[in-house]
């Protein structure tokens, strides 16, 4: 997969997330490297996890000692995501 795009909400709390993906991962896994520009944070870009629930989660490659997921209020208004990787299907 490979998409760019942008998050209407730069102000809550919320852990960031990209719902709906095709086809259903079999596991948990670490998918692809992610970048955030224009980041309103030091968080400049990280890893995309690819959950069992169809999920993907950004971490931050700031954070070395905590997996805390990144946050809307985090990245600011104007940030662009762009994001590359590949998952394992359970078909």
């Amino acid at each position: 997969f490979h998409l760019k795009g942008a998050f209407s909400d730069s102000s809550t709390n919320a852990s960031i997330e990209i719902t709906g993906l095709p086809f259903e991962p079999s596991v948990n896994q670490v998918a692809g490297q992610a970048m955030w520009r224009y980041a309103a944070t030091n968080h400049g870009g990280g890893v995309a996890l690819v959950t069992t629930t169809s999920k993907i989660i950004f971490y931050s490659d700031k954070v070395a000692t905590d997996f805390i997921p990144l946050k809307h209020n985090e990245i600011g208004s104007a940030s662009e995501v762009i994001v590359s990787g590949t998952y394992i299907t359970s078909s």
